[in-house]
Parts: structure tokens; sequence; C-alpha cells
């Protein structure tokens, strides 16, 4: 099972990075790729261990 407290500290930092990165890069760098760093360190909390889910239950 993740450390919920680790992934919380996680999904802080990581809009501060993205913040970040924004001054350095230009703002065409950012697509939606980029966005959904931000929902990562989420999935962990919701669905358990990674290796019991799976990303595409609808084919």
């Amino acid at each position: 099972m993740p450390d919920v407290n680790k992934l919380q500290e996680m999904e802080g930092r990581v809009a501060i990075i993205l913040c970040n990165l924004e001054k350095i890069f230009l703002l065409a760098f950012f697509d939606l790729m980029e966005h959904l760093i931000v929902h990562l360190p989420y999935e962990p909390c919701v669905g358990g261990s990674m290796q019991y889910s799976w990303m595409y239950p609808f084919e």
C-alpha cells in the first residue's frame, strides 16, 4: 500500500514544480500531457497498488 502522506506531499510539490517550469520554458511547451502529472500522485490513493489497476478498462 502506498504511503498516503508521502503521496499528498508529492501532490503539493507537483504544482510548485510545474509553476517553476513555466517560468523557464515557453507556455507553448505546456499542453495536456504536462497537466496529467498533477493527477499522477492521486491515482495510487484511489486504485491502490498500480500492478492491480488497469488503465484501459473500456476499449
